[in-house]
C-alpha cells in the first residue's frame, strides 16, 4: 500500500504572548508547531509560525488508525517501530540510547537480544528502524563480536551518532568488523550506515598491548563524522608523549593526528584530555564531554596538565594553532581602577586550574571555571590549595575565539553581601553564547532568596545581565556537573529562551513531597512553571523524569540527551506515574507531553498498559514522540515484551486484519522482566504505587531469596561482590538490582539477571557486583545502607535492606 509523506503547511499568524521586563531583548520565536487549537473542523496551529502536520494519505481510514487517548488535538497515531518477531525480547527503556533522526523518519534503539538477522552480541545489539511507504523496518547496526571476560563491563557499543543516523561511532574488539583494524585490541570505529561499512578511526596499533590502557576513548565528532576526536594512553603520532599518558587525539578522514598540542607546538607534560575526560578505564560506556568539538571539526577544546598538575584549557585550531583559553586577562584596573593604565596584573594568588564547561555548535564561545582572578572584576578564590572543594569559590567565565576576549559570566550584582559567586556548574548555553545558565552557590542578585548550604541558585545571564531562576538541591549533579555520567535531566533551546530542569526540591509552590518534577523557565516571560504537575492540588504521586535506564548491561548511558524540550520551547515530554489527565488510569508510569502555552498535559502512552510506559525521544519538530511500552497497542504485537513506538501526529498506520505475527507461548512470553518505576531510587521513594494495587501475581510464580549472612556482608564490604541464593519456581527471567543513596540521591549500584528455564522450583546463583562510586562511598564513609531487589514477572518482588560497613581509609 502506497503512502505519502505529511505535508507542511505554513502561514504566518501573530504572537500576542507575554512579553519580559525591559531589560530583556525580544527574541526569534521559532515555529512552534504544537500551540493548537481546533477551527472550523480543521487543526489549527498557533504560534510566530503555524504548521499543520496534514494526516497520511493512502494508509487507512481513521476507523483503522491506532490514537491516544483524550481529545488528541495533535492527530497523533500509534505505529510500532520495533518488530513484532524479536525472539521475545525486550527493548530497551535506557533514553540516552533511544534516539531519534532530526526528521523522526530513523530512530536507533538497543535490545540484549539478537533478532532481525543480528549476528549474536556479547552485550548488547543497536538497531536502526527506518520509516517507508509501508511502515517501519529495522536491522541490526552492531556486528559480531566475541563474548569474553571484558563483554559485560566493556561492551562493545555505539558511543555517538549524527543527526541524521547516518554515521555512528562504535568501539569494539574481535573479531574486527574491518579487517585493516588493528589486530587483537580495541578499535574505534565510524560506521557508514548507509554504505553499511565500518571505517576505522584508530589506523595506528597502540605500542603497548591490548587492555584498558589503551582503549580509546571516543569524545566527540563532527556533524558529518569527518573529525573524530578520542583519548588514549598510547603514542600514536610522533610528537605525542609516551605511552602511559592520556592524550586527545584527532582522526581526520581516517589520518590520526595529535590534538592536545600546546601554543609552542609540544604535548603538555602532563597529558592532555576532552573536556573533564573521556574515559576513566573503569565507566561500562565512557563519559564523554559534549560539545568539545565543533560542527565543522575545525575547532577542539581540551585540557592540558602542566608539570605541577596544573589544568588549562586550550582551543585547537585546525590542527596547525593552538590558544590558551584561560590565560589571564586581568590588569592593574582592578586593584586601581580611578588611576590604572591597563598594563597586566595577573591574580597576586597564582595561577590556578581551569575546567572546561561547555562551547557554542561553532566551538566559538566556550565556557569554564576557575579560581584564578583572570578579568578584573572577578572575585574568585581558591581555599588554601584548593579549587574543587566545598568552600572554594571558582567563577564561569566565557572566551570569544574569534576576538580573544575573556567575559566573566557569573558577576555579582547583588555585591552587599561582601561574598564571592562560588559557582558550582553550568548547565548550558544558547547557540550563540548569548545566554548561559548556571548554578552557584551565592546570591548574586537582589531577587535572588536567601538558601541554606544544601541549596544552590540557578542563573540565567543574558548579555551581561543577571537573572533568577530557581533553587535546586545542592547534589542534583545531573543539572550541572558534566562528570555525572548517567543522564542529564536539564534541557536548553537553541535560542536560549527555554529552560528545563528536574529537581526534587519544591518550586512555584508546588506541594512535590520530595519526589523530582520536571520545570520549564521562560526567559522571554521569566516565568517558573512545573510541567509534570498537572492542575491537580493534591501531593505529588510519584516522581518524573527525563532519563531513565533499563536493568542490566543495557543500563550503561552514553552522552546524547533526548529531545525533551523542543528546540522551539513549546513541548516538554517526559515519564511520570502521576495520573495528570482523567485517561490515565493504570496506575503506573506513562509517557507525557506538556504545551508550555497552554499549561496542559497529554497523554503519549494510553495510560492504560498494565505495565509502565517511558518516554525516550522526539523528531526536532516534535511529530514523532517515541515511546517504550509492553502494552500490546497494534495487533502485530503478540508478545508481552516492551517494543518502541511512535507516536507520531498525522500518522497511524493500517492495522492487519489477520496479523503476521509469531506467536508465544510459555517461557517464550515472559520476556525481560520490568523493573519498578524510578529503578535510580529503589529503596529510597517507597512512598507511591510502583504496581498496580489490584494486581495479583501468577499462583504458580514463586520467589524466595536465602538471607545474607554476616559473612557475606563481610564479603560484600571488602570485595565489593554480593551472591545471592534465590530460589524461583514457574520460571523465566530472574532480575536483581542493588540501590543505594550516594551523595544525597537514590543510585542502581549493581544488576544482574539470570534466566530459568525449568517451570519446577529451581534455586540459582546471582552475582552482584557494587558500583565504582558505591565503593567509593563505603571507603569514604565507612558505612553504606542499601535496599536488593530480586523480581521475576507473574512473581511477588522480594527487597531486602543492608548496612554495609567498613574501616574508613
Amino acid at each position: 500500500m502506497q503512502t505519502e509523506s505529511p505535508s507542511h503547511h505554513f502561514a504566518e499568524v501573530a504572537h500576542d504572548g507575554p512579553k519580559h521586563a525591559a531589560s530583556k531583548r525580544s527574541r526569534d520565536v521559532r515555529a512552534s508547531p504544537w500551540t493548537i487549537r481546533r477551527a472550523r473542523g480543521r487543526l489549527a496551529f498557533l504560534g510566530a509560525t503555524a504548521l499543520t502536520f496534514a494526516s497520511l494519505t493512502g494508509v487507512a481510514s481513521a476507523g483503522d488508525i491506532l490514537r491516544p487517548p483524550g481529545a488528541n488535538l495533535e492527530n497523533r497515531g500509534y505505529e510500532m517501530v520495533s518488530p513484532a518477531a524479536k525472539g521475545s525480547n525486550d527493548i530497551a527503556f535506557t533514553a540516552s540510547r533511544t534516539r531519534s533522526a532530526l526528521d523522526g523518519d530513523k530512530v536507533t534503539f538497543i535490545s540484549v537480544g539478537a533478532f532481525a538477522d543480528a549476528p549474536g552480541t556479547a552485550a548488547v545489539v543497536q538497531y536502526l528502524a527506518s520509516r517507508g511507504s509501508d511502515g517501519w523496518s529495522v536491522r541490526p547496526l552492531t556486528p559480531a563480536q566475541q563474548t569474553d571476560e571484558w563483554s559485560i563491563t566493556r561492551n562493545s557499543a555505539f558511543r555517538d551518532f549524527s543527526d541524521d543516523l547516518s554515521h555512528g561511532a562504535f568501539v569494539s574488539g574481535e573479531p574486527r568488523p574491518n579487517p585493516l583494524a588493528p589486530a587483537d585490541v580495541r578499535n574505534l570505529y565510524v560506521r557508514d550506515n548507509v554504505q553499511n561499512i565500518f571505517n576505522v578511526v584508530t589506523t595506528v596499533p597502540p605500542n603497548d598491548g591490548m587492555g584498558f590502557k589503551t582503549e580509546p576513548f571516543y569524545a566527540g565528532a563532527s556533524s558529518d563524522f569527518s573529525h573524530v576526536v578520542f583519548e588514549s594512553t598510547a603514542q600514536l603520532t610522533p610528537d605525542a608523549l609516551p605511552g602511559g599518558v592520556r592524550q586527545v587525539y584527532e582522526s581526520v578522514n581516517g589520518q590520526i593526528r595529535l590534538a592536545g598540542v600546546l601554543p609552542d607546538g609540544s604535548a603538555p607534560v602532563g597529558g592532555s584530555q576532552s573536556g573533564f575526560g573521556a574515559g576513566d578505564g573503569i565507566a561500562t560506556l565512557d563519559n564523554f564531554t559534549k560539545r568539545t568539538v565543533s560542527d565543522d571539526g575545525s575547532l577542539i577544546s581540551f585540557t592540558g596538565i602542566d608539570g605541577g598538575g596544573v589544568a588549562h584549557v586550550y582551543v585547537r585550531e585546525n590542527g596547525r594553532t593552538t590558544t590558551w583559553v584561560n590565560r589571564s586577562q586581568r590588569t592593574d584596573c582592578a586593584t586601581s581602577p580611578g588611576s590604572c593604565t591597563g598594563a597586566p596584573s595577573p591574580d597576586p594568588t597564582g595561577i590556578h586550574p581551569a575546567a572546561f564547561r561547555d562551547a557554542t555548535p561553532n566551538g566559538k564561545k566556550i565556557l569554564f571555571t576557575s579560581c584564578e582572578k583572570l578579568t578584573d572584576d572577578s572575585t574568585a578564590r581558591r581555599s588554601g590549595s584548593s579549587c574543587t572543594n566545598s568552600t572554594a569559590s571558582p567563577d564561569l567565565y566565557q572566551f570569544d575565539v574569534d576576538s580573544g576576549r575573556l567575559k566573566l559570566i557569573s558577576v555579582d550584582q547583588e555585591p552587599a553581601d561582601l561574598l564571592t559567586a562560588r559557582v558550582r556548574g553550568t548547565i548550558g548555553q544558547s547557540d550563540d553564547g548569548s545566554i548561559v545558565y548556571f548554578v552557584a552557590a551565592r546570591r548574586l542578585t537582589t531577587s535572588t532568596p536567601a538558601f541554606p548550604s544544601n541549596q544552590v541558585a540557578v542563573y540565567e545571564w543574558d548579555s551581561g545581565t543577571l537573572a533568577y531562576v530557581g533553587l535546586v538541591r545542592a547534589q542534583d549533579d545531573e543539572l550541572f556537573d558534566p562528570n555525572y555520567s548517567t543522564g542529564v535531566s536539564a534541557r536548553v533551546t537553541a535560542d536560549g529562551g527555554h529552560l528545563m530542569f528536574a529537581t526534587e526540591l519544591p518550586q512555584a509552590g508546588i506541594d512535590n513531597r520530595g519526589m523530582e518534577q520536571i520545570y520549564v523557565y521562560d526567559a522571554g516571560t521569566g516565568q517558573l512553571r512545573c510541567a509534570s504537575c498537572g492542575t491537580r492540588t493534591t501531593p505529588a504521586l510519584g516522581p518524573a523524569m527525563v532519563m531513565q535506564q533499563s536493568p542490566g548491561v543495557a543500563a550503561g548511558t552514553i552522552e546524547y540527551n533526548s529531545r525533551a524540550l523542543l528546540d522551539n520551547g513549546s513541548r516538554v515530554f517526559f515519564s511520570t506515574s502521576d495520573p495528570l489527565v482523567a485517561e490515565d488510569t493504570n496506575g503506573r508510569i506513562d509517557a507525557y507531553g506538556y504545551d508550555t502555552a497552554t499549561g496542559e498535559n497529554y497523554l503519549i502512552s494510553t495510560g492504560k498498559s498494565n505495565d509502565s510506559s517511558y518516554f525516550v525521544d522526539a523528531s526536532a519538530d516534535g511529530r514523532d514522540v517515541f515511546f517504550n511500552t509492553r502494552e500490546q497497542i497494534s495487533k502485530r504485537d503478540g508478545d508481552n515484551n516492551a517494543d518502541l513506538y511512535d507516536a507520531r501526529a498525522g500518522g497511524g498506520l493500517a492495522e492487519p486484519d489477520d496479523p503476521q505475527v509469531v506467536p508465544c507461548s510459555g517461557d517464550a512470553c515472559q520476556g525481560t522482566p520490568r523493573t519498578p518505576p524510578a529503578a535510580n531510587d529503589l529503596g529510597t521513594r517507597q512512598d507511591y504505587p510502583v504496581e498496580a494495587p489490584d494486581e495479583e501475581p501468577e499462583a504458580s510464580k514463586r520467589l524466595t531469596v536465602a538471607k545474607v549472612s554476616r559473612s557475606a556482608l563481610r564479603t560484600l564490604a571488602r570485595t565489593g561482590k554480593l551472591t545471592l541464593k534465590v530460589k524461583l519456581t514457574g520460571g523465566g527471567t530472574v532480575t536483581a538490582l542493588m540501590s543505594a543513596r550516594i551523595n544525597g540521591r537514590g543510585r542502581t549500584v549493581g544488576s544482574t539477571w539470570r534466566t530459568v528455564t525449568s517451570r519446577s522450583a529451581k534455586t540459582v546463583s546471582l552475582t552482584l557486583r557494587m558500583s565504582a562510586a558505591a565503593r567509593r562511598a563505603l571507603a569514604r564513609s565507612g558505612r553504606l545502607k542499601a535496599t536488593i531487589t530480586v523480581s521475576s514477572d507473574g512473581a511477588k518482588s522480594r527487597r531486602t535492606s543492608l548496612t554495609i560497613t567498613r574501616k574508613r581509609g
